[in-house]
């Protein structure tokens, strides 16, 4: 088990979360679209433009909060948890050579769990969703719009909406950000000081990725990188807020949607350091 191991094992549990948010607006939606129906029409099938109609919009968003995770959503968002789970447990294996504290990885893991499942269980996560439907129901109501077309629009939007855009972001990266918090925790405390910058290159590898590929670099660089940032010198796709403290999170930036970085900083004793990689840091003073 590696540290990039561990890295293909989050993608894959973000990957599937994703596509189980899919599918919940797609079992979501004819749900939610019924509840035109509930509304006062008149004889021709038009929503009626009235005062009770426009309050009884409240009603409809309660029910579709409370009806809107089912027990299909629920048990996908437990196996994304235990890809977290298996995130962690790879990590830890992969650091054992370095002494790595589990109770210090555990604590770290069970934070990013905790916070996993309360943005998917939580409706404020689809704001989004929810203020659409309340947008079509209320321009239904005052356009007097024919209710079939309105259930019919508010299935198309359902289906196309999901989870909100800056929520789906944290849960993508969350396994990559977890497993660089115990790999710089667990570095940290045996005292690593050299990490080598690793990862396929794609069509997409942006050039300050590219530069460090491959090689191993000091503590002392990678905190540089984070500094330079800070300061205003950064890079195309660069997340902000990336300092010397949150370049062993952020690493490279944004991939996708996500922010995270496909490479990651494994950790490398001194004599995997190759002659190439010690003279640079030689010549920065950082190693004798």
């Amino acid at each position: 088990m590696s540290i990039e191991t561990a890295r293909g094992i989050g993608d894959e549990a973000a990957a599937a979360m994703d596509k189980e948010v899919e599918a919940l607006m797609k079992r979501a939606s004819a749900r939610i679209a019924a509840e035109v129906s509930t509304l006062d029409t008149d004889a021709l099938g038009r929503i009626k433009p009235t005062a009770a109609n426009i309050q009884h919009i409240n009603a409809i968003l309660d029910r579709v909060s409370a009806t809107l995770f089912d027990d299909k959503y629920v048990e996908a968002v437990t196996r994304y948890l235990n890809g977290l789970t298996r995130v962690s447990g790879t990590v830890s294996t992969a650091l054992k050579s370095l002494g790595a504290d589990d109770a210090l990885l555990s604590v770290i893991a069970r934070r990013a769990k905790v916070g996993a499942a309360t943005q998917l269980l939580s409706t404020s996560s689809y704001r989004d969703l929810l203020g659409s439907v309340s947008a079509q129901l209320i321009n239904g109501i005052v356009t007097s719009a024919d209710a079939s077309a309105v259930s019919l629009g508010l299935t198309e939007a359902v289906d196309a909406s999901g989870i909100d855009r800056a929520v789906k972001s944290q849960i993508d990266s969350a396994p990559a950000a977890m497993q660089r918090a115990q790999t710089a925790a667990a570095s940290e405390q045996a005292g690593i000081v050299f990490y080598r910058f690793q990862g396929r290159p794609i069509a997409t590898t942006r050039p300050w990725c590219l530069a460090r590929e491959g090689k191993v670099w000091h503590v002392e660089e990678i905190r540089e990188w984070g500094r330079e940032a800070a300061a205003g010198k950064g890079w195309d796709g660069m997340i902000e807020g990336t300092n010397e403290q949150t370049i062993f999170t952020y690493l490279g930036g944004w991939y996708g949607d996500r922010a995270a970085c496909r490479h990651v900083l494994v950790p490398v004793l001194p004599s995997r350091v190759s002659p190439e990689d010690m003279a640079r840091m030689r010549a920065k003073g950082l190693v004798d």
